[in-house]
């Protein structure tokens, strides 16, 4: 299981915890803190923001099916840094004005 127990305050608001790709492409469960970043996964994450509902959401990710496993793996799969670098380098060439072919 991946634990994320971050104190959600000003500075983690803006977090992006990287763990949470690495623990779903392993096919872990996972308990987090209501990040911003980690709520986009909230169908396979289990969240909590006290002690007390850290603890009860540790014991449902515990008792999570092993079949959700190759599910969180899968959804992960296009998840790499190879895809990443794809999209900057699309998002940086849309950006780019069009400049007008040159030729000598």
């Amino acid at each position: 299981m991946g634990l994320i127990p971050f104190e959600v305050n000003e500075l983690t608001r803006a977090v992006n915890p990287i763990k949470l790709r690495e623990y779903l492409a392993a096919g872990l469960s996972v308990v987090s803190a209501p990040l911003p970043e980690v709520k986009l996964y909230e169908d396979m994450v289990e969240l909590a923001d006290t002690p007390a509902t850290f603890a009860v959401a540790v014991e449902k990710a515990l008792a999570s099916p092993a079949s959700r496993r190759q599910e969180r793996s899968a959804r992960m799969a296009h998840e790499t840094w190879p895809g990443k670098l794809d999209v900057i380098c699309r998002a940086l060439a849309s950006s780019r004005p069009n400049r007008p072919a040159t030729g000598s």
